[in-house]
């Protein structure tokens, strides 16, 4: 998905670029527009490549208890993302609290043989956004999971406070992915380009005496 928009966006900045400056042959100036569009296009595409290992998503979580969140993962390959950071809030009944994500869970969940792996599945296919051992964080004190039970199946969400599992929730959750900046440089680049190019294009003759 991310390589058809970095050549779908290059293409149409370069296409953009080129046509502005194929039609303004004898003006430097606007010549020089239409080459510096189609470099930002090259630059933009180079600067999404880089960053093709990490990508950013939106999560909501609706039950009893709500989630509002976005997630930073990096790239395991196969539709398989570690979640590395997050931001948002949880709302379970109260004022919505600032969630923080726990990277160790194992060590936090006093459960023997309790794992939680913060791996997102994205797409999602058939299956869930996340799997049995789920995501991990810290809001209101206490440490939360929210995990996946298989296609088409309710998600669980528990929150620990050391002693027991004050929130224990079902519900449903939806993971989007959230465009890169450099998806919208490179789309701005070539929608600019292609107005400009348009209005050269659409200027009448005049005719010479």
């Amino acid at each position: 998905m991310r390589i058809s928009a970095v050549l779908g966006g290059l293409a149409l900045g370069l296409m953009s670029g080129g046509t502005y400056a194929s039609h303004s042959r004898g003006s430097p100036v606007r010549e020089g527009i239409g080459k510096f569009i189609a470099a930002a296009s090259i630059l933009a595409a180079f600067s999404f490549v880089s960053a093709a290992d990490a990508a950013t998503f939106h999560l909501d979580y609706q039950g009893a208890a709500t989630i509002d969140a976005t997630l930073t993962a990096a790239d395991l390959g196969g539709d398989q993302w570690l979640v590395t950071d997050l931001s948002g809030t949880v709302t379970d009944g109260g004022a919505p609290e600032a969630m923080t994500l726990v990277s160790d869970g194992p060590s936090v969940f006093d459960i023997p043989g309790f794992i939680v792996d913060n791996v997102l599945y994205y797409p999602a296919g058939p299956g869930s956004s996340f799997d049995t051992y789920g995501l991990a964080f810290a809001a209101s004190g206490m440490d939360w999971n929210l995990w996946g039970n298989g296609a088409s199946q309710a998600y669980t969400l528990y929150a620990y406070n050391g002693g027991g599992y004050p929130v224990t929730d079902s519900g449903s959750a939806t993971v989007t992915a959230v465009p890169e900046s450099s998806t919208w440089v490179l789309m701005c680049a070539g929608f600019i380009g292609l107005a400009f190019a348009g209005r050269r294009g659409c200027r009448p003759a005049v005719a010479i005496a």
